[in-house]
């Protein structure tokens, strides 16, 4: 299942991809990382996401 929008990313069936809440971690050697924003939350939230009590959808 892909997100649409999003392709070449890790975990694209996941529901952070389309949180306002996102930042896509890329390290030296090309790995990728879903960093979470929100404090409340784990900062590296196990993958994939189906569902989460701090999504924020995107506008």
């Amino acid at each position: 299942m892909h997100t649409a929008g999003v392709t070449d990313v890790a975990f694209p069936e996941s529901i952070c991809h389309r949180c306002v809440y996102l930042r896509l971690v890329t390290s030296g050697k090309g790995s990728q990382f879903l960093m979470c924003r929100n404090p409340a939350l784990p900062k590296y939230p196990p993958q994939p996401v189906r569902s989460c009590v701090g999504f924020t959808a995107k506008a």
